[in-house]
């Protein structure tokens, strides 16, 4: 009963909209075919005298019951109609808007219309009926993904550039969630390897989530089961060469900064030991270190004394002399 009733309010607006064309094809009928003679179809309880009767004339032609024969009966011609000197006198019909009339409202009705009221309908039972634990992803499953994409791609694309990917997976929950430990790189590379680093869609996404999320063995046929294997065997093998290569790079990179520290090391315990042994010289010999101070003040006595006599040479001689 509960479905029933969220259906009916679900579908409130699709029943209403077809109702309102049904009305604007009955008031068309009867201005258009009013006054058409009876024939084998068009009678007493079948004809477009007045509105309600045409409502029910076109109910009758929703369910698919002859209404190509009533088309016809509305496309009569003289010698089997009398034309009258005004419209509303003749009894005739009209050929091209029958054909018009007719076909475009059975298209529209029982093509559109009702196969939209009985998509509605079903999607509300499945809703209802659905066993979360069969299903590759619930609903719940798929909406969250679709907010976490909305999250993500932002232009409303589709498509995303796959290097985004990365930041989509630590944003997602639930059933959905990635352990980063395990299944992050396997499916980044997968994203990089099926996409070649191009955009990738929301279903690519979608899919692979669902790879990851559910028991493929059980819901895989026997040929897409193989395929999907060999693809997890080759993504296997190329994450742990990457996670092999990214671990001796790291192995390099410590051994190379533990020697550059050891020869820092090295060259500033020769530059100490340098500096010791300089001053320990220069404070052990004090005996030398007074004949350096002794020279040094004789030698600036000597340029004094030559500076003097430069100036005594140099002074000029009187005129008279």
């Amino acid at each position: 009963m509960l479905t029933i009733i969220v259906s009916f309010f679900k579908s409130f607006f699709i029943i209403s909209g077809m109702f309102l064309l049904m009305l604007v094809y009955a008031f068309a009928g009867v201005i258009l075919f009013g006054c058409v003679k009876f024939g084998p179809e068009l009678g007493r309880h079948a004809n477009f005298k007045n509105v309600p009767n045409a409502i029910v004339l076109l109910m009758r032609i929703v369910t698919g019951e002859d209404w190509n024969k009533i088309m016809h009966d509305c496309m009569v011609v003289p010698p089997r109609c009398t034309r009258g000197y005004d419209y509303w006198e003749s009894d005739c019909g009209n050929f091209t808007a029958s054909i018009l009339y007719f076909c475009s409202f059975y298209i529209i009705i029982t093509y559109i219309v009702l196969n939209l009221l009985v998509a509605i309908i079903m999607e509300n039972f499945s809703l209802f009926y659905s066993n979360e634990e069969d299903a590759l992803l619930s609903y719940n499953d798929i909406r969250h993904f679709q907010t976490v994409w909305n999250m993500v791609d932002i232009s409303r694309k589709g498509v995303i550039p796959a290097r985004r990917v990365k930041f989509l997976l630590r944003l997602l929950k639930g059933r959905l969630e990635v352990d980063a430990e395990k299944l992050y790189k396997h499916m980044c590379y997968e994203i990089e390897k099926l996409n070649n680093g191009a955009d990738v869609t929301f279903h690519d996404v979608l899919n692979m989530l669902a790879y990851r999320s559910v028991e493929i063995r059980k819901s895989l046929q026997f040929e897409e089961l193989l395929a999907r294997e060999e693809l997890e065997y080759l993504i296997e093998e190329e994450v742990a060469k990457l996670t092999i290569r990214n671990w001796l790079n790291r192995c390099l990179k410590r051994i190379k900064a533990k020697d550059q520290s050891n020869v820092i090391k090295s060259l500033q315990r020769s530059n100490e030991l340098a500096f010791f042994r300089e001053a320990q010289a220069t404070s052990s010999d004090p005996q030398k270190k007074a004949d350096d101070d002794r020279r040094t003040k004789d030698d600036k006595h000597k340029e004094t004394a030559r500076r003097k006599l430069e100036r005594c040479i140099t002074l000029p001689t009187p005129a008279g002399e």
